[in-house]
């Protein structure tokens, strides 16, 4: 069966958490290119708050607004309110007890173990968790067409790198994110008046 057959056939959702986003288009079959069969059903879910091309998807259909994703995990990777069953817990340390309460409420046709390539901290070894979390974007979008312009403007020295690298990455740019957590980055010296 093809993905398009199913596109916006709605489905009881594994757990009932987020029901009321049903409203907004979650709980829905949508078509992705990202998503293939050459590694797996070719059927994934979704998780805006947590990968950048699901982000992308579901603000696209607007199923989600940009602020808003929904990331039910604290800083430390454990379970907020949202999630009541699991509160607190450890999100790699809660997959067998999902597994467990899925079985037992019929929602598992099957269950296998695949393994695959996981990323992880360089430093601690300990797998790494990709999470929307709030920063400062400047919207270079909004500006774009006159970056481009005034690349063309200006001399550069090989010109084969204004006219092809540095001119296609202009045209692929995106909101630039100037802001790191404490973690990763320096704080900004920021002044609000």
């Amino acid at each position: 069966m093809k993905g398009s057959d199913l596109e916006g056939t709605e489905y009881v959702p594994m757990f009932n958490y987020f029901e009321e986003r049903g409203k907004d288009g979650c709980f829905r079959v949508q078509c992705a290119d990202f998503v293939t069969d050459d590694a797996g059903t070719g059927v994934v879910h979704c998780a805006p708050g947590f990968g950048e091309d699901d982000y992308k998807m579901c603000v696209n259909k607007k199923i989600i607004s940009p602020d808003n994703p929904p990331v039910p995990l604290d800083e430390n990777g454990r379970f907020t309110e949202e999630v009541k069953d699991y509160v607190g817990v450890y999100v790699k340390d809660a997959d067998k007890k999902i597994i467990k309460d899925l079985k037992e409420k019929g929602r598992v046709v099957r269950h296998e173990t695949f393994k695959h390539n996981y990323p992880h901290c360089w430093r601690s070894d300990t797998p790494l968790i990709y999470k929307a979390v709030s920063t400062w974007f400047i919207k270079v979008t909004e500006i774009k067409e006159d970056l481009i312009k005034n690349n063309h403007k200006a001399t550069w020295v090989p010109k084969s790198i204004q006219e092809g690298r540095f001119d296609n990455w202009l045209k692929d740019a995106r909101d630039w994110c100037f802001s790191r957590n404490r973690f990763w980055g320096n704080p900004i010296p920021l002044w609000v008046s």
